[in-house]
């Protein structure tokens, strides 16, 4: 089988996940006796831009495979351009009608472009994807914003549409630095920290400064581009990824086109079996590494600062070891100081090969990736070295280390929590031999390749249906068949192969017939000039693109010339023309002159004139102006009582409005006095019918209690009776000695007495409901004296018997004055 691996970075020059995965994929298949090619791009200033260079890479079983590198030596200079590098998909597409693969795998199209895929479904080649990363999702493919927090907006075009407007204020103060993925905002002028907020959270136009078309076509960039991203992913015949998080999201981002979850494989032969990690060790530290790339995402920062605060409460319990590299020269500067800060060591890049001494020296691994991780190369390594790893609660990391079975998850970006978890493994050396114990084996790559191979076939198959080249050659008669399929076999052959049999058929034909032996060695060198991968055919090529981008250059040049020169004759006609047309008007400007001299004499003369006019002049100017003053006091004099009259008009209209609203206020008002005096006259009648009852009761009382006295004489005089005895003190008191005809009887006495006392309380019980009425009528009397004193009954009551009567009650005493 002919595979094609495609990537964005290839050892040596890259060491990253990605790449080193591309790397053992590429061996094992090599291995296995199929035809491996590898395309990556890859900056040689030495060679012409989108120049392709091939080599041959070695397996340790010596086996032999393809690497194409092409040298993209142009960064993008838009959006546009880092999506499609421009001529890269064109070179792309030579490399495979000079390979004719079956199969192409892409493990990342960043650095390459979309076209890339476009250009193999034009050639009817079968597809596979992995998602190492969220490209799919994300032109940045990290989910990470400028001020490197993490996206909540997945697949919003006016988010990522904000993002691209914030790198170009990154780019702006930078000074053409490369900051990676991000600055802080930490790291800015307040000026440009708020900026960059604004663009990202607020209102780019007003919070940051942008132009309101700018950010109107931003948003249009980004959603086109997006979309298009989008269409080529769904294009894919097969699209994989190895942790389950990033398959939903991927899947998610594409209409629900399918993704399958396959973890990825490593090479770990040289891993199993490492010593095990030391468990209970008196006096010795706990050995604590970190292995990777050093970009800002990785959260180095975190795990130093982590270990200072681990260090200050278990001093030399530890120690701590960072390896790694990143091209972020600046970012990787700041750890390393930080790193001497903290007294953590400071190992810098590493080899592959260098990777089992690395982990045979440590006990535990960190991973403090403050970015959602996919599936970590360097978790699997570890694994398989039997070395627990801690790792951050993000992404897809809860997938790849079982919390307190394998390893331990702490919040992403806590040094804190970092610090607890180490203190704990200090605390509990035991611990870590429990987690080394329940490791689980990882997925190999050999595991890996069968798998892939797997899904290789069938879509190779499903690819040679929808050809439909079984069909064909049925068609065909028998005898045809066999040299059809042939044809078709030399066809999809890479044109490398296909010369080094033509010269190996030469070779045999021209020894059958006795040719010598030197002109058969030149048709293999000439096989080999024109196959790929020969330096001298590179150098042809690349000598030959350009000679003919120099063509281009030289025609566009003559072109340019000639039109230079077509301008140059243009301009001389129109200069003759000028000097005609400045000719005649020399001539013109002589007879004007003399023309002038003339007017110069007549305007002597005309001066004396105008001298006495201008007098008279004067002096009905004057005159004019007082007329015109006097005009303008008779205007502003008109203006005003215009004003004045209008004014007028006002009132007199506002007037005639208030009448008619105070002769409906009359009439209602009326009404309401007729009213007001029936009520008045029902409640004086009341109140006299009260009064009167008040003083018929008071006369009652006052006979009452004479009767009273008299009965208390004569009980007085009889002494007899207890009762009558206990109220001698009373009788004395009121002076009840009045004689009323004969004495009575004790009997009479006592009943008299009786019927005094119920009649006594009959009369004080209506004695006091007919006060709480006079009070209630004294009250509301109040009331209407109240209102019949203000306008307008006033105005209608006046002196008339009821308005006296209202007023001859008085606000202070309650009644009548």
């Amino acid at each position: 089988m002919r595979i094609c691996l495609v990537a964005h970075g290839f050892p040596p020059e890259e060491r990253t996940g990605v790449e080193v995965y591309t790397e053992a994929l590429a061996v094992r298949f090599a291995e296995l006796g199929h035809d491996v090619e590898v395309f990556v791009p890859c900056p040689n200033p030495r060679l012409a831009d989108l120049a392709m260079r091939r080599v041959l890479g070695r397996t340790p079983g010596g086996a032999r495979y393809g690497i194409t590198r092409i040298a993209n030596n142009q960064g993008p200079r838009s959006p546009e351009e880092a999506l499609d590098p421009p001529g890269l998909a064109a070179r792309f597409g030579e490399f495979l009608d000079r390979e004719h693969p079956d199969v192409i795998h892409f493990h990342h199209v960043i650095k390459l472009g979309l076209g890339l895929v476009e250009e193999a479904a034009a050639r009817g080649i079968p597809t596979a994807f992995t998602a190492h990363d969220y490209y799919g999702l994300c032109h940045r493919y990290t989910l990470l914003r400028p001020d490197l927090t993490i996206c909540t907006k997945e697949g919003d075009p006016v988010a990522c549409a904000r993002c691209d407007l914030a790198l170009s204020i990154l780019n702006e103060v930078s000074g053409g630095a490369d900051y990676q993925m991000g600055l802080s905002p930490g790291d800015l002028d307040d000026a440009t920290a708020r900026r960059l907020i604004g663009t990202l959270e607020g209102d780019p136009v007003a919070d940051a400064g942008f132009a309101a078309t700018e950010w109107s076509l931003a948003r249009e960039r980004r959603a086109k581009l997006d979309e298009r991203r989008r269409e080529v992913f769904a294009s894919f015949d097969l699209r994989l990824a190895p942790s389950a998080f990033v398959a939903e999201r991927l899947s998610r981002s594409l209409g629900g086109a399918e993704v399958e979850h396959l973890p990825n494989g490593i090479d770990c032969e040289d891993l199993i079996g490492l010593p095990p990690v030391p468990v209970g060790a008196k006096g010795e530290p706990l050995r604590v590494a970190y292995l990777g790339g050093l970009g800002k995402q990785k959260g180095v920062g975190v795990l130093l600062d982590a270990f200072e605060l681990f260090e200050a409460q278990h001093p030399g319990a530890a120690t701590l070891a960072v390896h790694g590299y990143s091209t972020d020269a600046a970012w990787v500067d700041r750890l390393r100081a930080r790193a001497d800060e903290v007294g953590a060591d400071w190992h810098g890049g590493f080899a592959r090969a260098d990777l089992p001494d690395i982990l045979a020296g440590v006990d535990l691994i960190v991973v403090p990736s403050t970015w959602y991780e996919n599936y970590p190369i360097v978790i699997r390594e570890a694994l398989a070295a039997g070395r627990p790893v801690i790792a951050s609660r993000l992404g897809a990391l809860s997938e790849s280390v079982r919390d307190g079975v394998d390893g331990a998850l702490f919040e992403a970006g806590s040094p804190s929590d970092l610090a607890r978890v180490l203190g704990e493994v200090v605390e509990d050396p035991d611990q870590l031999r429990r987690w080394a114990a329940a490791i689980q084996p990882v997925h190999t790559m050999a595991m890996q390749a069968e798998e892939l191979l797997e899904r290789y076939e069938v879509l190779i198959t499903k690819g040679a249906i929808a050809r439909d080249l079984a069909g064909d050659l049925e068609a065909l008669p028998e005898s045809m068949r066999g040299f059809v399929a042939g044809l078709n076999n030399y066809e999809r052959m890479p044109t490398r192969e296909l010369l080094a049999r033509v010269a190996t058929g030469l070779g045999e034909l021209g020894a059958e017939l006795g040719l010598d032996a030197k002109e058969l060695g030149a048709d293999r060198v000439l096989a080999r000039a024109f196959a790929g991968g020969d330096a001298a055919q590179d150098h042809l090529r690349d000598a030959r693109r350009e000679a003919d981008w120099l063509r281009g250059s030289v025609a566009a040049q003559t072109e340019s010339n000639t039109e230079l020169q077509q301008k140059l004759a243009w301009l001389e006609e129109q200069l003759a023309g000028r000097e005609a047309g400045l000719a005649a008007k020399d001539a013109e400007l002589a007879e004007a002159r003399g023309a002038a001299a003339a007017q110069a004499e007549k305007a002597t003369w005309l001066e004396g004139e105008v001298a006495g006019r201008d007098e008279t002049i004067a002096a009905k100017d004057a005159a004019l102006e007082e007329q015109a003053r006097a005009l303008a006091g008779q205007t502003e004099e008109l203006a005003w009582r215009k004003g004045e009259q209008e004014a007028l008009t006002e009132q007199v209209t506002e007037l005639g409005e208030r009448r008619a609203k105070l002769e409906a206020l009359t009439a209602e008002r009326t009404a309401e006095v007729a009213q007001l005096e029936r009520r008045i006259a029902e409640l004086l009648a009341s109140l006299e019918t009260s009064e009167r009852a008040h003083s018929e009761l008071e006369a009652l009382l006052h006979k009452r209690l004479h009767e009273v006295a008299e009965v208390g004489r004569l009980a007085l005089a009889s002494q007899e009776h207890v009762m009558v005895r206990g109220l001698a003190p009373l009788f004395e008191a009121l002076d009840l000695a009045a004689g009323y005809g004969e004495a009575p009887t004790r009997t009479t006495i006592e009943a008299g007495f009786s019927e005094l006392l119920e009649a006594v309380q009959q009369g004080l019980a209506r004695l006091s409901v007919l006060e709480q009425e006079l009070a209630w009528r004294r009250a509301e009397m109040l009331g209407l004296s109240g209102e019949a004193a203000r306008f307008p009954l006033r105005l209608f009551l006046g002196s008339t018997g009821l308005g006296k009567r209202a007023r001859s009650w008085d606000a202070g005493t309650g009644g009548p004055a």
